[in-house]
């Protein structure tokens, strides 16, 4: 072989293999509109759509069950999965575009299989741009700006994402129409890939809030629950066991005094009636009887006699009927109070947590404890006021059974007096007039004390009320201090986060209290 003829088989030699080269980077699948082979970015894009699936997928997988019952966390969370359903479905079918397009084999229909995901790549720009706003403006009204700004934020992101992959689709699809496939830059087709991967870079931020809103209601709600539960409770225990325990220690108080007075009527007073029967024939020979002490002893049977001891004990019941009744009604509004005096503290704690603010959870969690020991705090406060007043209706029945005692010292020894003057040879008619004279001022002083033991009786029953109701209303003023005080905290917690100077926030409580709110006067205080 000639050298001129070895250069030609050379020549033409390494001119087929560099076109065998050239041609071995094409893969056997058609791609991007057209039936010819575009190697190696059909492949990389279809990876990367099926990765920014993934990423649209995972809005879908924080499911929340509230169970309080509070219709603004239903409505914020009605808002942010409509909008994490609505973004995410647009978000796939941009994907299902991406991969029908690196899939798609034309026939060399170029547009017709571009133009399918710059309208996905729209929809998608359209919904964060104006399709959200109904639920943005609803998450606006019940929660402040913070949620609706951080999204319009992360959705400004995505669109920013968006215009760089379209232009990179649309460099890309002129390269794919105007030039032979196998001439593709591989440049544009790795734009693309990388373009994808830029908009799964971004979808972060949309799915943190979409999780993270949820999240923060779904604490909230269990935060409601809880505190709802708390009060519930406490109310329950106030009424059915502190009130009930009251009550019923009060009752025996009281059965306690009447048995104390029947019993000493058994004891001292009946037994000097017989006595006076069987010294009354000889007493009524005694010429100074009718006079000097007949009269005290008619005044004495009248009003320690069988009918007026019923009207007496009637009275003394009737007082303690209208003090047991009117201590109950201290607490009848107590659910009223929490509800109306408590209700815009809970709130505010949900709230200062679902607005999603800088300073959101902490300000939560720095709170929410309060708000929930506010209910125990209130019930101790209150159950003690029974507690201390119950003991003082113990000095009270002891001071009425001495007060039964003191009556019935008066007339003990009667017959044992009047005997020593029925049985006198001489002086009968002076003992019995002395007698007479000093039982008269007695007696007198027997009947005050009868007087004494019913005004006691009720004068320190109203006493007591009027001491109980002035605990019991303290110790809810002091609640609703509370109340104000960890709403003024809330609110600058909110503002500026972790506690900045001022008033030690530990003595917030004990501050007066400068709203009208405490100072009205009504029924739930």
């Amino acid at each position: 072989m000639g050298r001129l003829q070895y250069h030609l088989v050379v020549t033409v030699a390494s001119i087929a293999l560099l076109c065998l080269l050239q041609g071995g980077r094409a893969m056997p699948n058609p791609d991007f509109g057209t039936n010819g082979n575009i190697n190696p970015g059909r492949s990389e894009v279809i990876s990367e759509a099926t990765l920014l699936a993934n990423e649209f997928g995972k809005l879908d997988n924080t499911v929340v069950v509230l169970e309080g019952g509070y219709g603004l966390l239903a409505d914020v969370k009605a808002a942010i999965e409509s909008i994490g359903g609505q973004f995410m479905n647009a978000g796939m079918t941009l994907t299902q575009q991406l991969q029908s397009l690196a899939r798609n084999n034309g026939p060399n229909n170029v547009n017709g299989a571009f133009d399918p995901v710059y309208s996905a790549i729209n929809s998608l720009k359209m919904l964060m741009s104006n399709g959200l706003n109904g639920q943005l403006t609803t998450l606006r009204t019940l929660t402040g700006r913070s949620i609706p700004r951080k999204f319009r934020d992360a959705f400004q992101a995505v669109r920013v994402a968006l215009d760089h992959l379209e232009s990179r689709l649309r460099a890309l699809q002129d390269s794919v129409a105007e030039v032979r496939p196998s001439k593709v830059p591989i440049r544009l087709q790795n734009a693309v890939a990388a373009a994808i991967r830029d908009v799964s870079s971004r979808i972060g931020a949309v799915r943190y809030m979409v999780r993270s809103t949820l999240r923060d209601l779904d604490t909230a709600d269990e935060f409601l629950v809880a505190v709802t539960d708390e009060a519930q409770e406490n109310v329950a225990e106030m009424l059915n066991e502190t009130l009930d325990e009251f009550f019923h220690s009060v009752g025996d108080l009281r059965e306690d005094v009447l048995e104390h007075i029947q019993s000493s009527i058994s004891c001292i007073f009946v037994p000097q009636l017989s006595g006076l029967s069987s010294v009354m024939g000889a007493l009524s020979s005694v010429a100074s009887y009718p006079d000097s002490l007949q009269g005290t002893l008619n005044t004495l049977s009248t009003f320690l006699s069988s009918s007026a001891l019923p009207s007496l004990m009637s009275s003394y019941d009737e007082f303690f009927e209208d003090y047991l009744s009117s201590a109950a009604g201290l607490q009848s509004s107590l659910e009223t109070f929490f509800t109306k005096r408590t209700c815009e503290v809970v709130e505010e704690t949900i709230l200062v947590l679902v607005a999603g603010g800088p300073y959101n959870r902490y300000c939560f969690h720095k709170h929410s404890d309060r708000v929930y020991n506010l209910y125990d705090l209130h019930f101790n406060a209150a159950s003690k006021c029974y507690d201390v007043e119950y003991y003082r209706l113990t000095t009270l029945a002891d001071t009425l059974e001495d007060v039964v005692d003191l009556v019935l010292y008066d007339v003990e020894d009667l017959v044992d007096r009047l005997n020593v003057c029925v049985h006198l040879q001489n002086n009968k008619q002076a003992c019995v007039a002395t007698l007479g004279e000093l039982y008269a001022t007695l007696i007198e002083k027997t009947q005050a004390k009868i007087e004494l033991f019913i005004a006691l009786a009720e004068h320190e029953l109203i006493a007591s009320y009027n001491r109980l109701a002035a605990c019991v209303r303290s110790a809810r003023y002091s609640t609703v201090n509370s109340v104000n005080a960890i709403l003024r905290s809330l609110k600058r917690c909110r503002k500026h986060g972790e506690h900045h100077g001022g008033s030690n926030e530990t003595n917030e409580t004990n501050e007066t209290n400068e709203t009208n709110e405490t100072n009205e006067t009504d029924e739930s205080m």
